[in-house]
């Protein structure tokens, strides 16, 4: 089950537990993954993280390409 954040809890999650360089706006499963925004301006793709691994992910060019993923087949964004 994939849970969009409002943006308290935006606010709320910028506590350490998700890499820095990452702006997370969504999770799966309880926060087994979160999908976020690079902090770099010049890097409009979305990054999947895992809790228990280190690193990042692309899973998606921008929000809008994200958005449209989701829509379709939200699985695709877990591979």
């Amino acid at each position: 089950m994939f849970s969009f954040w409002s943006t308290e809890r935006i606010a709320q999650e910028v506590d350490g537990s998700h890499p820095t360089e990452l702006l997370c706006f969504a999770d799966y499963c309880i926060n087994l993954s979160s999908f976020g925004f690079s902090r770099h301006q010049n890097d409009p793709r979305i990054y999947l993280h895992y809790q228990h691994e280190k690193g990042r992910e692309a899973v998606a060019d921008s929000f809008h390409d994200f958005l449209k993923i989701y829509l379709h087949d939200p699985e695709m964004l877990l591979r």
